[in-house]
């Protein structure tokens, strides 16, 4: 599973790209959990066209990036990928 922030003039869209098998919610919504130290939080994400990309809520998109933009590690789960993603150089992009 990978991460992907698409940034546009009606604000930033966030997207969890799944690689190799998708979610049979197609067209639907799909819940996700994430972690972020030691917090844990409930998500949902709209599932798009192939069930492998899948459009995360402001409200979680807001959370997450926060906490990376901060240097904090986000653990997000969703169906059977377990993914730790790390802030890197996220906070030099915002």
């Amino acid at each position: 599973m990978e991460v992907e922030f698409v940034r546009a003039v009606n604000g930033t869209r966030m997207y969890l790209n799944l690689k190799i098998c998708p979610l049979n919610e197609e067209g639907g919504e799909a819940e996700f959990l994430y972690t972020i130290n030691n917090a844990k939080y409930e998500g949902m994400a709209l599932v798009m066209e192939g069930g492998q990309r899948l459009l995360v809520t402001e409200r979680d998109t807001f959370i997450i990036t926060d906490a990376l933009k901060n240097g904090e590690s986000v653990r997000v789960i969703v169906g059977m990928y377990d993914e730790l993603f790390q802030p890197g150089n996220l906070s030099l992009l915002y």
